[in-house]
């Protein structure tokens, strides 16, 4: 069996694989999903991207925990601008959304 911790790299997820490593927990691999607000633009503050890629990704796989990075194939701009091609959805546009305010 593989103990992973999913980790966002806030202080939880970084207290969690610190005390596991410092109590002799098994941890075999560290998983980082993050979210994209476009191709290039990462969805996470720049102070904390810089965070996770240059101390705490270093910081756990020196200590022999691997860190694998995701990233989903749609990012923030493609569900944003995404044009409805099927379903019933009745929009005033190409582009669905949550109407707030509207009375029937």
């Amino acid at each position: 069996m593989k103990h992973i911790i999913c980790s966002s790299f806030g202080k939880d997820s970084n207290a969690t694989a610190l005390l596991a490593l410092q109590h002799g927990e098994p941890l075999d691999e560290i998983i980082y999903t993050e979210v994209m607000f476009s191709k290039e633009i990462s969805g996470e503050l720049p102070e904390h991207t810089k965070f996770i890629y240059e101390t705490a990704i270093p910081y756990f796989e020196k200590r022999g925990i691997p860190t694998r990075v995701l990233h989903a194939e749609k990012t923030y701009l493609d569900c944003f601008y995404h044009v409805v091609s099927r379903g019933n959805a009745q929009s005033a546009g190409p582009l669905a959304a949550i109407q707030v305010g509207k009375k029937n």
